[in-house]
């Protein structure tokens, strides 16, 4: 912990000198924190999902692990497949698992998850621009990677797993470091740098015929990006979730709640600042889970029935060692992506950790 706070005071002293020395120039700092933002090393746990009762964990060069919720044991590790370096971002839809090495090259794979033990590789490793920071999301036949400062892709799949040949591209600012696509397939919400030091989101609408993916609104946020916290290639700390019409943002001033019912009209329901930085976030069933390590790490529960006014539920302490890049809400338990130590797992009626 005193490593982590060294750091974040010396690049604090980094932006600013650099805006000191050039009032205006917020792209310095910018410049600061991309350099010397964290990497995930190869083992660390960076990004979860939760399919049943079943949370997938990336794990950088080892790969993907495929976590029993139930019973709180691990079930297997599969390693990037042949042709891939790294499973660094996952999403899940329609049964498939979508991973994604997200360090140049980029690499996208499809599995089918019906085995949950043994997942069966479907497609790829098919290529993809990414950089430095990307993601991965997917819905309803269609398949988003998010690109960082290369293009944004867009492809079609089928219940097999099989991509199809048509990819259609997006370029939203100087970079799209991360992706949500809505349940219905044909709305997706993009973390986007659009210039200097101003980041914010991008709503887009998808097509299907002909493929496309088109700019609709932006929301500016009052942050950088580089949220103390975060991490390369794939938690870059604008993480947006989705309940119903109401899109979840978890940035560098806390958690964010928008009206996202209408694409060209967003609206800020309500904003709420939290003991932690957020750099993630989920939601299930009216609560919203949210997770970061600054000033130190902790899992934030809130009720968001009225997006208006959500309240916290309770705040829980995590390791001090705890890097917590990633979180996911089960039926009945919060798993939590915490770097080097693994997968830490939650109770949802309580503050005690069921498994470490």
């Amino acid at each position: 912990m005193q490593r982590k706070t060294a750091e974040m005071r010396a690049t604090a002293l980094l932006c600013l000198l650099a805006v000191l020395a050039c009032p205006g120039c917020g792209w310095l700092c910018v410049a600061v924190h991309a350099a010397g933002y964290r990497v995930t090393d190869t083992g660390e746990a960076g990004n979860v999902v939760v399919h049943g009762e079943v949370a997938y964990v990336t794990r950088a060069g080892l790969g993907l692990e495929i976590f029993d919720l139930e019973h709180g044991r691990q079930l297997a590790i599969i390693p990037p497949p042949r042709g891939s370096e790294s499973i660094d971002d996952v999403a899940v839809a329609d049964g498939l698992l979508f991973l994604l090495d997200a360090g140049p090259p980029g690499h996208l794979s499809v599995y089918a998850a019906d085995n949950r033990a043994a997942p069966a590789l479907r497609a790829g490793p098919l290529e993809v621009p990414v950089g430095p920071f990307s993601g991965v999301s997917a819905a309803a036949g269609h398949v988003v990677v998010s690109g960082g400062t290369s293009a944004l892709t867009l492809r079609t799949y089928a219940a097999d797993g099989s991509l199809g040949a048509d990819v259609a591209t997006g370029d939203f600012g100087r970079g799209q470091p991360d992706v949500l696509l809505a349940p219905d397939g044909h709305r997706a919400f993009v973390s986007t740098h659009f210039r200097g030091p101003h980041f914010g989101l991008t709503t887009a609408q998808i097509t299907s015929a002909p493929l496309s993916i088109v700019k609709r609104s932006t929301i500016d946020l009052e942050t950088i990006g580089f949220t103390a916290g975060g991490a390369k290639p794939a938690n870059f700390p604008i993480e947006t979730a989705l309940a119903g019409d109401v899109l979840l943002v978890a940035y560098a001033r806390g958690l964010a709640l928008v009206g996202v019912s209408a694409l060209d009209h967003p609206t800020i329901l309500s904003e709420v600042r939290l003991a932690v930085q957020p750099v993630n976030v989920d939601v299930r069933d009216g609560v919203a889970a949210v997770v970061g390590s600054s000033p130190t790490p902790a899992l934030v529960l809130l009720d968001i029935d009225n997006p208006a006014a959500p309240k916290v539920i309770r705040t829980v302490p995590l390791p001090e060692d705890a890097d917590a890049t990633g979180v996911a809400i089960g039926a009945t338990r919060v798993v939590v992506a915490a770097g080097a130590r693994g997968v830490l797992l939650f109770s949802r009626g309580s503050e005690t950790s069921v498994a470490d």
